[in-house]
């Protein structure tokens, strides 16, 4: 049972940043009017460490068809606007635990982790041919739930 008084005891033991990949719009483009956003996200927990690994992806909103889902791309060519940022972060307990591993890092690893994806875009995107992409804020539990059910209908309709 989670004591809502107490800390939760668990220790976000660092954060890496995975994967970066970022394809600028060609030269004599403009910066695309409106961006889409999907997140993936990968957990591994045992008792005592979870590595929790967020994949976000930002592209141009007229290409949100050809990548809705957050899955990584893994190699696949790309030749338009992409912003593609993987962090992961390790998470044990800390003394008493005082909320399960598994539970915390279901709820509160992405919330977590989001800042670190913020910077690497902001830093990866300042030397562009169009300025900085600041991320703006975003509810990314929903956006979560958005892109896990884009995932969805991806394999439904694959497997059709």
């Amino acid at each position: 049972m989670v004591d809502k008084k107490q800390p939760p005891g668990i220790r976000f033991r660092g954060v890496v940043v995975d994967h970066i990949r970022f394809v600028d719009v060609p030269a004599g483009a403009t910066k695309p009017a409106r961006l889409h956003y999907a997140i993936h996200v990968d957990r591994r927990a045992t008792e005592t460490v979870a590595d929790v690994a967020l994949t976000f992806r930002i592209v141009d909103e007229k290409r949100v068809k050809e990548h809705t889902a957050g899955k990584p791309l893994d190699g696949q060519s790309f030749d338009d606007f992409l912003i593609e940022v993987r962090v992961t972060g390790t998470f044990e307990p800390d003394g008493a635990a005082n909320f399960p591993l598994t539970q915390f890092t279901n709820t509160n690893a992405v919330p977590l982790l989001t800042p670190f994806v913020r910077e690497a875009v902001a830093r990866v995107t300042y030397s562009s041919r169009n300025g900085v992409v600041l991320l703006p804020p975003i509810n990314v539990l929903a956006l979560l739930e958005q892109s896990a059910a884009a995932e969805a209908a991806e394999t439904a309709e694959q497997g059709s």
